[in-house]
């Protein structure tokens, strides 16, 4: 699905990641060391994005693709601040949460 999708993209870009065996593990992907959780949404009417954390998840980071028609924003954000929700918009992105840009892509 959709999900398995962007978990796929996410392996491409960490390099010598590697991919949890099924849907129901508490975490998609490892890389260095590092437990990632891959999440993707598309901005909302309001012109936020709104993240969620499954209650079982052991992920040390979050790996969060933005998407607007295209993938605008690619975060990574360490467990304390993603909490158990994440809601942004481009101007938080933008200053806030700007050190934890991953890769930005252009329109």
């Amino acid at each position: 699905g959709l999900g398995r999708k962007y978990e796929i993209i996410a392996q491409s870009i960490l390099i010598g990641s590697k991919l949890s065996p099924n849907f129901h593990y508490p975490f998609d992907l490892e890389w260095n060391g590092m437990k990632i959780d891959v999440k993707m949404r598309n901005k909302n009417k309001k012109g936020e994005y709104f993240f969620t954390r499954k209650p079982k998840c052991t992920a040390d980071y979050f790996l969060c693709f933005f998407v607007d028609k295209i993938i605008k924003y690619i975060l990574l954000i360490p467990k304390e601040v993603y909490g158990d929700f994440f809601k942004l918009n481009d101007k938080k992105i933008e200053t806030i949460y700007k050190q934890y840009l991953f890769i930005i892509k252009e329109q």
